[in-house]
């Protein structure tokens, strides 16, 4: 019997899926530079105190879900704003960063929803340090990158030319579900782009992860039953970097993901998803 609490874990499953892709704390590996490196770019964030950054955010999914044989097909279709208000700077370039998600809107619910402010640190390389981005978003969507990130971009740490690549040691964890994933993520400084009159560096990254390896929840739902995760996931992030000030000006994200949840007693839930998503820094 499917109870409403099984119900919920597995709704927080497909919820925390994509924030999984992004969740946590990573070691960078060595940067394996391109044989041409020597004199390339050294690509990093830059802020400044006092400055605030507008962004627009969306995020479109197709989901197919169900438990045994009674699957559900929908989409879904999300907007917000995002304001960023640097509040200080650190000696090594780090900056504190009140993050402002508003205006957050679905193609269900016409209505605006709450705003939310988190406070974090953004390192040069775009790792934030100190705080999380939770997600603002409904239950019935999916919060990928852009509203649960451990980084902003994946920049590497020794200057590089187009065609470098490096990778980035990732363990991921989620408080709504207790679940740990330890994988690779692979970044490509892909090429220089111009956009909007703007020379931008154009930083590919791709991950791609068994679910099957994911440790099992714990603790335990109250109802004490036994459920065990399967099924994969991939994710593309596409970030393009203002190689003058030195900001993020566009991220997008695209996902698939094809997982299960089995419970004790009950037979899978099953889901699938396609996801699309992307932060854009608005005009001035």
């Amino acid at each position: 019997m499917i109870t409403a609490e099984v119900m919920k874990w597995r709704r927080d499953f497909a919820i925390v899926l994509m924030a999984l892709a992004v969740g946590g704390c990573s070691v960078p590996l060595p940067t394996r530079l391109a044989p041409s490196a020597a004199g390339g770019m050294l690509l990093s964030l830059q802020f400044e105190a006092g400055e605030t950054l507008h962004y627009g955010l969306g995020l479109t999914s197709d989901n197919v879900t169900g438990i045994g044989v009674q699957p559900q097909q929908f989409s879904d279709a999300v907007t917000a704003d995002e304001t960023d208000h640097v509040i200080s700077m650190a000696r090594n370039g780090g900056a504190v960063v009140d993050v402002v998600v508003s205006n957050t809107k679905t193609s269900e619910f016409p209505q605006t929803g709450r705003s939310q402010t988190m406070r974090v640190t953004v390192a040069p390389d775009g790792q934030i340090v100190t705080g999380s981005l939770n997600s603002g978003l409904p239950a019935r969507a999916t919060p990928v990158p852009v509203f649960a990130t451990r980084a902003l971009v994946e920049l590497p740490d020794e200057p590089v030319r187009p065609g470098a690549t490096w990778n980035s040691r990732v363990t991921a964890e989620t408080a709504g579900l207790p679940l740990v994933l330890v994988y690779e993520a692979h970044n490509r400084f892909d090429r220089i782009e111009t956009v909007g009159g703007t020379r931008a560096a154009v930083i590919v990254t791709m991950a791609s992860f068994d679910l099957s390896a994911v440790a099992p929840p714990s603790p335990t739902p109250r109802d004490g039953l036994t459920m065990k995760f399967t099924g994969s996931a991939d994710v593309t992030t596409t970030s393009w970097l203002d190689l003058t000030a030195h900001r993020l000006i566009r991220t997008e994200w695209k996902a698939n993901v094809d997982a299960s949840m089995t419970v004790e007693d009950s037979g899978p839930a099953h889901e699938t998803q396609r996801i699309t998503a992307e932060r854009s820094l608005a005009a001035a």
